[in-house]
């Protein structure tokens, strides 16, 4: 997931449509693996929670290495936090577990 959402925001700086169908399909057969809601529930959230964890440390790498003067380090921040929160939340955020919930289902059902 955090490959997918690095490619996508760095590039392009929001989420294509080809980039909701792969996390779309990522968590729908990361849903059915788990055969659990509760699982699929949990396993979504640590799995998004690390993958924007590393998003975030990736995008603030080269803060950490003196790269910006401290003005323009302010503003790159912001920046960036805004870009990686409006691509995630709220609605990829929720459709993204929805499918997760589906999978699980489809999973609980079927496998």
């Amino acid at each position: 997931m955090s490959f997918v959402l690095a490619q996508a925001v760095y590039q392009r700086t929001f989420l294509s449509a080809v980039d909701i169908v792969v996390l779309g399909a990522i968590c729908f057969l990361a849903g059915m693996i788990s055969l659990d809601l509760g699982r699929a529930l949990l396993s979504y959230l640590g799995a998004m929670s690390i993958a924007l964890v590393l998003l975030f440390i990736l995008a603030m790498l080269p803060f950490a290495t003196g790269s910006y003067a401290p003005e323009a380090s302010t503003v790159m921040f912001q920046l960036w936090l805004s870009i990686i929160f409006t691509s995630v939340f709220p609605f990829n955020f929720i459709m993204l577990l929805v499918v997760s919930v589906l999978g699980s289902g489809f999973g609980e059902k079927y496998l």
